[in-house]
């Protein structure tokens, strides 16, 4: 597989910000010069399209339930590859997740995020929505953290924050109790 930098945005929920902050994050991106390669989890075609438009490149939906492992590996590398023939740029692989971080088909989370990202070995950057929330998000993320050990958390975007104060102290909780680096 290429070498390149990688990414998938995930969220504790559906609707926690993850098609906004994926969106914003293509644009800048290929604004700054980079080669932004789009992936989709799931047979969103929606989201892949507004990140085909975000990224400048077709987006790549990447589906757990009707591809196996080795086809998920073997797209994800293929697109990569095709994305990075002949640009020269630094190429980026931006993963859009679906649902919360772990929900699936099943309790096991058969085709969540989380197993995506295991699959094709991608760390995660949530996308904290942080409404009537403080320091308590802190306690969610070290269980997003500890619940499975083969995941590889990052980091967080904070989103609907209402006040600075109200930034600050979670800021300070999340710094405080986990060691992921806030956006």
């Amino acid at each position: 597989m290429l070498s390149c930098k990688k990414f998938c945005i995930s969220a504790l929920s559906g609707g926690g910000g993850k098609t906004l902050i994926s969106l914003g994050l293509a644009r800048l991106l290929a604004n700054k010069g980079y080669n932004v390669k789009p992936f989709k989890k799931g047979p969103d075609y929606i989201d892949s399209k507004w990140l085909s438009l975000a990224a400048r490149k077709e987006a790549t939906n990447l589906d757990l339930f009707l591809q196996d492992r080795n086809q998920i590996k073997t797209l994800f590398a293929h697109s990569l590859a095709n994305a990075q023939n002949n640009d020269r740029r630094p190429l980026i692989a931006l993963v859009e997740g679906n649902r919360g971080i772990f929900d699936g088909l099943d309790e096991s989370g058969s085709c969540s995020t989380a197993e995506l990202c295991k699959i094709i070995d991608i760390p995660i950057i949530l996308g904290i929505d942080c409404s009537k929330i403080t320091r308590t998000i802190a306690a969610i993320l070290q269980g997003i953290i500890n619940f499975d050990k083969n995941i590889h958390v990052k980091g967080g975007i904070l989103n609907k924050i209402g006040s600075l104060r109200h930034e600050k102290i979670l800021i300070k909780s999340i710094e405080q109790y986990t060691n992921l680096k806030i956006m």
